[in-house]
Protein backbone atom coordinates (compact mmCIF):
# COMPACT_ATOMS: atom_id res chain seq x y z
CA UNK A 1 0.00 0.00 0.00
CA UNK A 2 3.25 2.36 0.12
CA UNK A 3 2.35 3.66 3.83
CA UNK A 4 4.76 3.68 6.22
CA UNK A 5 5.57 0.65 8.55
CA UNK A 6 4.45 2.11 12.00
CA UNK A 7 1.19 3.08 10.44
CA UNK A 8 0.06 -0.04 9.66
CA UNK A 9 1.39 -1.82 13.06
CA UNK A 10 -1.18 0.65 14.55
CA UNK A 11 -3.65 0.09 11.86
CA UNK A 12 -3.35 -3.67 12.43
CA UNK A 13 -3.66 -3.39 16.19
CA UNK A 14 -7.08 -0.92 16.46
CA UNK A 15 -8.98 -2.83 13.43
CA UNK A 16 -8.60 -5.71 14.86
CA UNK A 17 -10.15 -5.40 18.47
CA UNK A 18 -13.34 -7.31 19.21
CA UNK A 19 -15.06 -3.45 19.07
CA UNK A 20 -14.19 -2.62 15.76
CA UNK A 21 -14.69 -6.37 14.27
CA UNK A 22 -18.18 -5.73 15.89
CA UNK A 23 -19.06 -2.32 14.26
CA UNK A 24 -17.63 -3.56 10.67
CA UNK A 25 -20.19 -6.60 10.76
CA UNK A 26 -22.81 -4.29 12.02
CA UNK A 27 -21.89 -2.05 8.68
CA UNK A 28 -21.73 -5.54 6.45
CA UNK A 29 -18.00 -5.06 5.97
CA UNK A 30 -16.24 -7.95 8.02
CA UNK A 31 -16.46 -10.38 4.93
CA UNK A 32 -15.51 -7.67 2.16
CA UNK A 33 -11.80 -7.01 1.46
CA UNK A 34 -12.87 -3.51 0.18
CA UNK A 35 -14.67 -2.65 3.29
CA UNK A 36 -11.52 -3.25 5.44
CA UNK A 37 -9.27 -1.51 2.96
CA UNK A 38 -11.57 1.87 3.72
CA UNK A 39 -11.48 1.17 7.06
CA UNK A 40 -7.57 0.39 6.90
CA UNK A 41 -6.45 3.26 5.49
CA UNK A 42 -8.62 5.58 6.97
CA UNK A 43 -6.45 4.55 10.08
CA UNK A 44 -2.77 4.75 8.36
CA UNK A 45 -3.80 8.26 6.95
CA UNK A 46 -5.04 9.21 11.04
CA UNK A 47 -1.80 7.73 12.54
CA UNK A 48 0.16 9.37 9.86
CA UNK A 49 -1.44 12.82 10.76
CA UNK A 50 -0.79 12.37 14.07
CA UNK A 51 3.18 11.49 13.78
CA UNK A 52 3.61 14.25 11.86
CA UNK A 53 1.98 16.83 14.08
CA UNK A 54 4.19 15.07 16.64
CA UNK A 55 7.01 15.72 14.46
CA UNK A 56 6.40 19.36 13.92
CA UNK A 57 5.84 20.18 17.51
CA UNK A 58 8.84 18.69 18.60
CA UNK A 59 10.88 20.46 16.19
CA UNK A 60 9.50 23.19 16.99
CA UNK A 61 10.46 23.16 20.76
CA UNK A 62 14.18 22.24 19.61
CA UNK A 63 14.17 25.14 17.59
CA UNK A 64 12.90 27.40 19.93
CA UNK A 65 14.79 26.10 22.35
CA UNK A 66 18.19 26.48 20.41
CA UNK A 67 17.11 29.93 19.24
CA UNK A 68 16.69 30.71 22.98
CA UNK A 69 20.19 29.63 24.03
CA UNK A 70 21.61 31.84 20.79
CA UNK A 71 20.13 34.91 22.07
CA UNK A 72 21.22 34.41 25.94
CA UNK A 73 24.61 33.22 24.84
CA UNK A 74 26.01 35.36 21.76
CA UNK A 75 23.63 38.73 21.62
CA UNK A 76 24.27 41.47 24.04
CA UNK A 77 20.48 42.50 25.64
CA UNK A 78 20.84 45.54 23.90
CA UNK A 79 21.08 44.33 20.90
CA UNK A 80 17.70 41.96 21.05
CA UNK A 81 15.74 44.39 19.36
CA UNK A 82 17.98 43.75 16.60
CA UNK A 83 17.27 40.12 16.55
CA UNK A 84 14.34 38.36 14.31
CA UNK A 85 13.53 35.58 16.92
CA UNK A 86 9.67 35.26 15.86
CA UNK A 87 10.98 35.24 12.16
CA UNK A 88 13.12 32.65 12.76
CA UNK A 89 11.25 29.54 12.51
CA UNK A 90 7.67 28.75 12.64
CA UNK A 91 5.28 26.12 11.87
CA UNK A 92 4.69 27.29 8.64
CA UNK A 93 7.86 28.46 7.42
CA UNK A 94 10.78 31.15 8.89
CA UNK A 95 13.95 32.35 8.06
CA UNK A 96 15.71 28.95 8.67
CA UNK A 97 15.13 26.37 6.46
CA UNK A 98 12.60 23.87 6.01
CA UNK A 99 15.72 20.65 6.29
CA UNK A 100 17.22 22.48 9.03
CA UNK A 101 18.04 19.89 12.23
CA UNK A 102 18.62 21.48 15.62
CA UNK A 103 19.97 18.35 16.67
CA UNK A 104 22.85 18.64 14.19
CA UNK A 105 26.61 19.59 15.64
CA UNK A 106 26.99 22.80 14.14
CA UNK A 107 23.57 23.97 14.24
CA UNK A 108 25.05 26.77 16.07
CA UNK A 109 26.89 27.72 13.20
CA UNK A 110 24.03 27.25 10.57
CA UNK A 111 22.02 29.36 12.60
CA UNK A 112 24.28 32.03 12.29
CA UNK A 113 25.08 31.95 9.01
CA UNK A 114 21.31 32.02 7.94
CA UNK A 115 20.69 34.75 10.16
CA UNK A 116 23.68 37.06 8.34
CA UNK A 117 22.42 36.14 4.89
CA UNK A 118 18.88 37.28 6.28
CA UNK A 119 20.36 40.33 7.21
CA UNK A 120 22.18 40.84 3.76
CA UNK A 121 18.82 40.02 1.93
CA UNK A 122 17.12 42.99 3.83
CA UNK A 123 19.55 45.37 3.20
CA UNK A 124 19.93 44.25 -0.25
CA UNK A 125 16.07 44.60 -1.38
CA UNK A 126 15.98 47.81 0.82
CA UNK A 127 19.07 49.37 -1.47
CA UNK A 128 17.40 48.08 -4.67
CA UNK A 129 14.01 49.91 -3.83
CA UNK A 130 16.38 53.22 -2.92
CA UNK A 131 18.38 52.89 -6.51
CA UNK A 132 14.42 52.65 -8.28
CA UNK A 133 13.90 55.64 -6.92
CA UNK A 134 16.68 57.39 -6.00
CA UNK A 135 19.61 56.21 -7.61
CA UNK A 136 21.91 59.68 -6.96
CA UNK A 137 21.79 57.85 -3.12
CA UNK A 138 23.85 54.73 -4.43
CA UNK A 139 25.84 55.46 -7.29
CA UNK A 140 26.95 58.70 -7.32
CA UNK A 141 29.96 59.44 -4.72
CA UNK A 142 28.07 61.14 -1.43
CA UNK A 143 30.91 62.97 0.57
CA UNK A 144 33.78 60.61 0.00
CA UNK A 145 35.76 62.08 3.25
CA UNK A 146 33.06 60.72 5.35
CA UNK A 147 32.81 57.69 3.49
CA UNK A 148 29.43 57.45 2.66
CA UNK A 149 29.33 56.62 -0.51
CA UNK A 150 28.65 52.94 -0.19
CA UNK A 151 25.13 51.87 -0.68
CA UNK A 152 24.33 50.34 2.42
CA UNK A 153 24.72 53.79 4.16
CA UNK A 154 22.67 55.17 1.74
CA UNK A 155 20.00 53.07 4.50
CA UNK A 156 21.07 55.70 7.22
CA UNK A 157 20.71 59.02 5.69
CA UNK A 158 18.09 61.29 6.53
CA UNK A 159 16.22 61.60 4.11
CA UNK A 160 15.58 57.97 3.14
CA UNK A 161 12.76 57.37 4.45
CA UNK A 162 10.51 53.91 4.59
CA UNK A 163 7.32 52.85 5.27
CA UNK A 164 5.56 49.92 6.52
CA UNK A 165 2.60 48.89 4.39
CA UNK A 166 0.93 47.11 7.48
CA UNK A 167 1.42 50.58 9.83
CA UNK A 168 -0.43 52.79 7.14
CA UNK A 169 -2.96 50.69 6.81
CA UNK A 170 -3.51 50.17 10.22
CA UNK A 171 -4.17 51.38 13.47
CA UNK A 172 -0.45 51.31 14.94
CA UNK A 173 1.92 53.74 13.09
CA UNK A 174 5.22 53.09 14.92
CA UNK A 175 6.38 52.00 11.38
CA UNK A 176 5.16 54.66 9.24
CA UNK A 177 8.31 56.49 8.62
CA UNK A 178 11.07 54.35 9.34
CA UNK A 179 15.03 56.18 8.81
CA UNK A 180 17.93 54.34 9.30
CA UNK A 181 19.35 51.19 9.15
CA UNK A 182 18.65 50.44 12.89
CA UNK A 183 15.38 51.76 12.78
CA UNK A 184 14.06 49.84 9.97
CA UNK A 185 15.82 46.47 11.18
CA UNK A 186 14.03 46.98 14.87
CA UNK A 187 10.66 47.13 13.39
CA UNK A 188 11.08 44.30 11.12
CA UNK A 189 12.36 42.22 14.41
CA UNK A 190 9.23 43.17 16.38
CA UNK A 191 7.04 41.50 14.23
CA UNK A 192 6.04 37.91 13.82
CA UNK A 193 4.00 35.66 11.48
CA UNK A 194 0.69 36.73 12.50
CA UNK A 195 1.34 40.06 12.38
CA UNK A 196 3.68 40.79 8.98
CA UNK A 197 5.68 44.09 8.99
CA UNK A 198 8.24 43.86 6.88
CA UNK A 199 6.99 45.27 3.40
CA UNK A 200 8.28 48.31 3.53
CA UNK A 201 8.45 50.99 0.61
CA UNK A 202 10.04 54.20 -0.37
CA UNK A 203 7.75 57.09 1.06
CA UNK A 204 7.53 60.08 -1.49
CA UNK A 205 5.66 62.14 1.33
CA UNK A 206 7.90 61.40 4.40
CA UNK A 207 11.50 61.74 2.57
CA UNK A 208 10.12 65.16 0.43
CA UNK A 209 9.04 66.11 4.65
CA UNK A 210 12.73 65.03 5.86
CA UNK A 211 14.56 67.87 2.80
CA UNK A 212 12.20 70.80 4.06
CA UNK A 213 13.24 69.87 7.55
CA UNK A 214 17.13 69.47 6.77
CA UNK A 215 16.57 72.51 4.82
CA UNK A 216 15.53 74.29 8.35
CA UNK A 217 18.27 73.35 10.29
CA UNK A 218 20.65 73.97 7.59
CA UNK A 219 21.82 70.41 7.29
CA UNK A 220 23.06 68.89 3.70
CA UNK A 221 20.43 65.70 2.74
CA UNK A 222 23.90 64.41 0.74
CA UNK A 223 25.95 63.63 4.17
CA UNK A 224 23.21 64.25 7.20
CA UNK A 225 22.61 61.19 8.91
CA UNK A 226 19.58 59.90 10.75
CA UNK A 227 21.62 60.31 13.90
CA UNK A 228 22.51 63.41 12.72
CA UNK A 229 19.35 64.57 12.90
CA UNK A 230 18.80 62.94 16.16
CA UNK A 231 21.42 64.93 18.20
CA UNK A 232 20.38 67.86 16.81
CA UNK A 233 17.11 67.76 19.40
CA UNK A 234 15.46 70.14 17.47
CA UNK A 235 11.76 70.95 17.69
CA UNK A 236 9.01 71.69 14.63
CA UNK A 237 5.66 72.75 14.53
CA UNK A 238 3.25 71.11 11.68
CA UNK A 239 1.81 74.57 9.95
CA UNK A 240 -0.57 72.76 8.12
CA UNK A 241 -2.55 72.23 11.93
CA UNK A 242 -4.96 75.07 13.65
CA UNK A 243 -4.18 75.60 16.66
CA UNK A 244 -6.49 73.52 19.16
CA UNK A 245 -8.61 74.90 22.24
CA UNK A 246 -8.39 73.45 25.33
CA UNK A 247 -11.65 72.96 26.87
CA UNK A 248 -10.43 73.15 30.74
CA UNK A 249 -8.10 76.32 30.37
CA UNK A 250 -9.11 78.01 26.83
CA UNK A 251 -5.56 78.72 25.87
CA UNK A 252 -4.54 77.62 22.61
CA UNK A 253 -1.71 75.46 21.47
CA UNK A 254 0.12 72.85 19.18
CA UNK A 255 2.20 69.75 19.20
CA UNK A 256 6.02 70.53 19.68
CA UNK A 257 7.12 68.03 17.06
CA UNK A 258 10.51 65.97 16.99
CA UNK A 259 11.97 65.34 12.84
CA UNK A 260 11.11 61.75 13.16
CA UNK A 261 7.37 62.50 14.40
CA UNK A 262 7.00 65.65 11.68
CA UNK A 263 7.54 62.64 9.25
CA UNK A 264 5.12 60.12 11.20
CA UNK A 265 2.59 63.05 11.61
CA UNK A 266 2.91 63.72 8.02
CA UNK A 267 2.04 60.05 7.01
CA UNK A 268 -0.95 59.60 9.32
CA UNK A 269 -2.46 62.80 9.73
CA UNK A 270 -4.56 63.21 12.44
CA UNK A 271 -6.64 66.20 10.80
CA UNK A 272 -7.96 66.68 6.88
CA UNK A 273 -6.33 69.20 5.23
CA UNK A 274 -2.99 67.79 5.11
CA UNK A 275 -3.20 66.96 1.59
CA UNK A 276 -5.28 70.07 0.45
CA UNK A 277 -2.45 72.18 0.73
CA UNK A 278 1.61 72.31 0.41
CA UNK A 279 3.17 71.07 3.83
CA UNK A 280 4.88 74.01 5.98
CA UNK A 281 6.83 73.22 8.95
CA UNK A 282 7.82 75.70 11.70
CA UNK A 283 11.47 75.90 13.12
CA UNK A 284 11.15 76.60 17.04
CA UNK A 285 14.36 78.37 17.95
CA UNK A 286 16.82 77.62 20.75
CA UNK A 287 15.23 79.43 23.32
CA UNK A 288 11.30 77.69 22.40
CA UNK A 289 13.01 74.55 21.67
CA UNK A 290 14.23 74.57 25.66
CA UNK A 291 10.99 75.53 26.69
CA UNK A 292 9.41 72.73 25.16
CA UNK A 293 11.66 70.09 26.03
CA UNK A 294 11.21 71.40 30.13
CA UNK A 295 7.83 70.17 29.77
CA UNK A 296 8.36 66.78 27.98
CA UNK A 297 8.11 63.66 29.95
CA UNK A 298 11.29 61.24 30.03
CA UNK A 299 11.58 59.29 26.74
CA UNK A 300 11.19 56.45 25.99
CA UNK A 301 8.11 56.19 28.62
CA UNK A 302 8.99 54.96 32.50
CA UNK A 303 5.09 53.43 32.94
CA UNK A 304 5.00 50.77 30.01
CA UNK A 305 6.83 46.98 30.45
CA UNK A 306 9.24 47.81 27.62
CA UNK A 307 12.34 47.97 30.01
CA UNK A 308 14.91 45.21 30.67
CA UNK A 309 18.25 44.76 32.50
CA UNK A 310 21.46 45.09 30.46
CA UNK A 311 23.49 42.92 32.75
CA UNK A 312 22.05 39.78 32.81
CA UNK A 313 19.01 37.76 30.87
CA UNK A 314 16.30 38.09 33.55
CA UNK A 315 14.04 40.47 30.92
CA UNK A 316 14.59 38.33 27.54
CA UNK A 317 10.78 36.81 27.80
CA UNK A 318 8.90 39.43 30.30
CA UNK A 319 9.96 43.12 30.39
CA UNK A 320 8.90 45.11 33.04
CA UNK A 321 8.44 49.14 33.39
CA UNK A 322 12.01 51.65 34.21
CA UNK A 323 11.01 51.22 38.45
CA UNK A 324 11.08 47.09 38.66
CA UNK A 325 14.40 47.24 36.41
CA UNK A 326 16.06 49.70 38.15
CA UNK A 327 15.51 47.87 41.49
CA UNK A 328 16.38 44.83 40.15
CA UNK A 329 19.59 45.94 39.05
CA UNK A 330 20.81 48.07 42.11
CA UNK A 331 19.44 44.80 44.05
CA UNK A 332 21.59 42.23 42.06
CA UNK A 333 24.23 44.25 40.69
CA UNK A 334 24.89 47.43 42.87
CA UNK A 335 26.15 47.35 46.56
CA UNK A 336 24.67 49.12 49.17
CA UNK A 337 27.09 51.95 49.45
CA UNK A 338 27.26 52.83 45.50
CA UNK A 339 23.78 54.80 45.98
CA UNK A 340 24.94 57.32 43.14
CA UNK A 341 25.82 54.67 40.63
CA UNK A 342 21.52 54.36 39.94
CA UNK A 343 21.63 57.78 38.95
CA UNK A 344 25.04 56.64 36.44
CA UNK A 345 22.79 53.76 34.47
CA UNK A 346 23.06 53.92 31.04
CA UNK A 347 20.22 53.02 28.57
CA UNK A 348 21.96 50.87 26.33
CA UNK A 349 24.57 49.63 28.47
CA UNK A 350 22.72 48.97 31.76
CA UNK A 351 19.30 49.38 31.01
CA UNK A 352 17.46 48.17 27.59
CA UNK A 353 14.64 49.88 25.88
CA UNK A 354 12.39 47.48 24.00
CA UNK A 355 11.02 49.51 21.30
CA UNK A 356 6.96 48.77 21.56
CA UNK A 357 5.76 47.80 18.08
CA UNK A 358 2.23 48.09 18.21
CA UNK A 359 2.01 51.56 19.80
CA UNK A 360 -1.27 53.60 18.60
CA UNK A 361 -0.10 57.03 17.41
CA UNK A 362 -3.28 58.62 18.11
CA UNK A 363 -3.12 57.98 21.53
CA UNK A 364 0.24 59.98 21.85
CA UNK A 365 2.68 56.47 21.61
CA UNK A 366 6.06 56.45 22.67
CA UNK A 367 6.62 60.11 21.90
CA UNK A 368 5.46 62.24 24.18
CA UNK A 369 3.69 65.22 22.21
CA UNK A 370 3.73 68.20 24.59
CA UNK A 371 1.49 71.52 24.92
CA UNK A 372 2.59 74.33 23.88
CA UNK A 373 0.79 77.58 24.31
CA UNK A 374 0.17 79.97 21.97
CA UNK A 375 0.17 83.15 24.32
CA UNK A 376 3.67 81.42 25.88
CA UNK A 377 4.62 81.45 22.66
CA UNK A 378 4.54 84.94 21.52
CA UNK A 379 6.51 85.34 24.74
CA UNK A 380 9.39 83.34 23.50
CA UNK A 381 9.36 83.76 20.08
CA UNK A 382 9.51 87.12 17.66
CA UNK A 383 8.43 86.76 14.14
CA UNK A 384 12.17 86.59 12.87
CA UNK A 385 12.75 83.62 15.26
CA UNK A 386 10.43 81.76 13.66
CA UNK A 387 11.55 79.95 10.33
CA UNK A 388 8.69 78.90 8.03
CA UNK A 389 9.32 76.58 4.92
CA UNK A 390 6.91 75.47 2.59
CA UNK A 391 7.19 72.41 0.56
Amino acid sequence: MGYEAYAIKYSVRVTFTKRCLRELDVLGMRSSWKGYRGHFETLVLQAQSVRLNQQRRWKWMSLDSLVREYQTKFIHPSEWAYFPRKLLHFYDGGILPDDFDPSMPDSTSVLSSELSNWYQQVRDDLVEKVRLTHPAFIESPVAPELEVSGAEDALDLAAVVFSCADCLKGTYHMGAALVGWDNILTHICSSGPSRWHGTLNWSEKGHASALALMELVGKDPRTTMAEDMDKLDARFFCGSCEYTNSTSTGVKWRKALKWRECLTHVLCCVKPGHDDTPQTWLLLSEEAAQSVKLREGPYPLRNRPIWGCGLCTKHLETPEEHAAVVNHITTEFVHVDEVCAIAELEIGRDLVYFPNLFTDYLEKPSWPYKLYPSHIMSQTLSKEEIICKLR
